[in-house]
């Protein structure tokens, strides 16, 4: 086992990796990735990496040929250099929210660092291996059935940034898994299709269940598994996360990022991390929007110590028209709160997720006084 701080990222990044010329078309790229188990690539101008492009801002962006090129779809990413720590690699995934991080060595290309190399490195790290997967899980999955429309558990995964979704039976027991990446390959072929001419004609969309692409065999284990252990199972069947049942139901999924953010919030800091995600499009807004998060952090700091919230916000459309939801996920020493709002008017959804998350805490605060009073009377 090693200290987090001593573990230097130059010890784990991956030397082995895909990328693409910034000149490259989308076409090759999709080549690229389909024959290997990767599903990002660095841009590169040069030896310098200067973008990253992945399945996700595909399926984001549906309408973008393939002939375009990748300059045109890639996102400018942060750099680590090879004597960073796990923790500091741990901070830059996190708040980027990419899940493949360039490693830059005298502006050259050395290595990634990715979301999967970061998991291998995890049962050797002392502060996070003996955790329990209770401690990090994210809870009350998301959950869909055999007969749920593909294209609308696309649609959710991109409304809670989800890359894996549970599948249950009609009594909520587990019987499979559905995974961005399956989505991904059918809507790319789907794409290719379209680009030959074989949907002349179509009006209507045909709907797809999600038992025509489903995994019958999910990967699950229980609440008192360490996050080694879970660590060694995403790499053993490569995959993003592991449910977590009680019985045969789902009752939460540790997520690689959960992981990530737990290594993130070893960092030694003075007053609360407060990550805001998916508000790109919200400049002219985004003060009113922290400053609405500044005063329930500190309210809720009364009650609790918090450490770390990520506030995600994700803009869609669906049959009520546009809405906002708010996604909060809240660390403080003693455990991990989670809080979501849809909605309209997005400062509703953010202050009803932000009551929430208040309310658990002076529930909990509650129970422990009680608890308190409890053990005083015996």
């Amino acid at each position: 086992m090693v200290s987090a701080d001593i573990l230097k990222v130059r010890e784990f990044m991956d030397k082995e990796y895909e990328k693409v010329r910034i000149g490259d078309t989308l076409s090759s790229f999709i080549g690229k990735l389909r024959n290997k188990d990767f599903q990002e690539a660095v841009v590169v101008d040069g030896k310098s990496p200067v973008g990253i492009i992945s399945y996700d801002m595909l399926i984001k962006r549906r309408n973008v040929p393939l002939y375009a090129k990748v300059e045109h779809l890639m996102m400018t990413p942060p750099v680590l250099s090879p004597e960073n720590n796990f923790i500091e690699a741990c901070e830059i995934l996190l708040s980027s929210g990419l899940r493949v991080v360039p490693v830059e060595e005298k502006k050259k290309l050395v290595g990634v660092v990715t979301r999967r190399s970061v998991m291998r490195v995890v049962p050797q790290v002392e502060e996070i291996a003996p955790m329990k997967a209770r401690e990090v899980m994210s809870e009350k999955p998301v959950v869909v059935t055999e007969e749920s429309d593909v294209m609308k558990v696309k649609d959710i995964m991109n409304r809670y940034d989800i890359r894996a979704v549970p599948v249950v039976n009609e009594r909520g027991e587990l019987i499979g898994v559905v995974g961005l990446k399956d989505i991904a390959t059918l809507l790319l072929r789907d794409k290719e299709r379209a680009s030959f001419g074989d949907h002349a004609g179509r009006k209507e969309r045909v709907v797809i269940p999600v038992k025509s692409i489903m995994h019958r065999n999910p990967i699950f284990v229980g609440p008192g598994t360490t996050l080694g252990e879970i660590a060694d199972l995403m790499i053993e069947h490569k995959i993003g996360g592991i449910i977590i049942t009680e019985g045969k139901k789902p009752i939460g999924i540790v997520h690689q990022i959960d992981i990530i953010e737990t290594g993130a919030n070893l960092a030694p800091r003075e007053g609360v991390y407060i990550q805001i995600s998916g508000a790109d499009d919200l400049r002219e807004i985004y003060d009113e929007l922290y400053e609405m998060i500044e005063k329930y952090v500190k309210r809720i700091a009364e009650m609790s110590r918090p450490r770390m919230l990520n506030v995600h916000i994700v803009h869609h459309h669906d049959h009520d028209g546009t809405n906002y939801t708010i996604r909060l996920r809240m660390n403080t020493e003693k455990k991990t709160y989670y809080a979501a709002f849809t909605e309209w008017n997005i400062f509703r959804a953010l202050l009803e997720a932000l009551e929430d998350l208040e309310r658990q805490v002076l529930k909990d605060k509650e129970r422990a006084i009680d608890e308190r009073k409890r053990k005083t009377r015996l």
